[in-house]
């Protein structure tokens, strides 16, 4: 049995796509451009590949915010159009106001609690991350609250995971579970740290990366099998 889970919050507890595209319609909106649903596409394409910039340290998080917005705004033959200062404002103003959890999300932390200790370990904006939790009123669930930008470090670099472990006292490696959607920051990354993992892949995506997690579901609420383990 486990004593530790950490989980991923977007697209792991939180309904990050669903979010992200009301978020990117209403900024559009905001700063005079097309709302054209198909503009969220290119942006999702930039916004990625910002990411994994930030995710394997070419970048830092001051960076990516604008970068982003930099790359879409080429795209869409817009530069100059709008600030991308103040596209990544807008957005991230409307990400907290519109983030619901994923179906199953709160359930299973409501049973987790007072079973097992709880983090969340994230990829995120530190101006975004920690107000969608109080919004969603889910600090009573953790015990750590762990998020890159504040940081310096982005999952899977080994040194988030070793900070996060200093953070709630270095309990036992075999006694944590790493639970994410995100095969290469969230798996890879506890593979890195010698942690037990489990892979949340709801479409059933197939694995071609050669990163092999320890576990894999398709629903989130199936984690309360893997912590009787």
């Amino acid at each position: 049995m486990y004593d530790w889970i950490f989980f991923d919050a977007d697209d792991t507890l939180f309904d990050f796509k669903i979010a992200a595209r009301q978020a990117f319609g209403i900024m559009m909106s905001e700063v005079g451009l097309s709302t054209d649903p198909a503009l969220f596409e290119v942006y999702e394409t930039c916004n990625s590949a910002t990411w994994r910039d930030y995710e394997e340290g070419k970048i830092d998080a001051k960076t990516l915010r604008t970068r982003r917005f930099e790359r879409f705004l080429k795209a869409i033959e817009k530069v100059g159009a709008a600030n991308p200062a103040e596209m990544n404002r807008l957005l991230l103003e409307n990400l907290i106001l519109h983030t619901e959890m994923l179906d199953g999300a709160l359930e299973l932390l409501e049973h987790l609690a007072g079973q097992v200790k709880m983090a969340i370990i994230t990829n995120g904006l530190r101006e975004v991350q920690r107000p969608r939790i109080r919004r969603l009123e889910l600090d009573r669930f953790f015990d750590a609250i762990m998020v890159s930008d504040e940081m310096g470090y982005a999952k899977p670099h080994p040194r988030f995971f070793e900070l996060t472990m200093k953070e709630i006292g270095h309990p036992p490696k075999e006694k944590i579970l790493v639970v994410g959607d995100n095969i290469n920051s969230d798996i890879r990354g506890a593979k890195n740290a010698e942690l037990a993992s489990c892979w949340y892949n709801p479409r059933g995506i197939e694995n071609t990366t050669g990163i092999v997690p320890d576990y894999t579901i398709q629903d989130i609420r199936q984690v309360k099998e893997l912590i009787l383990r």
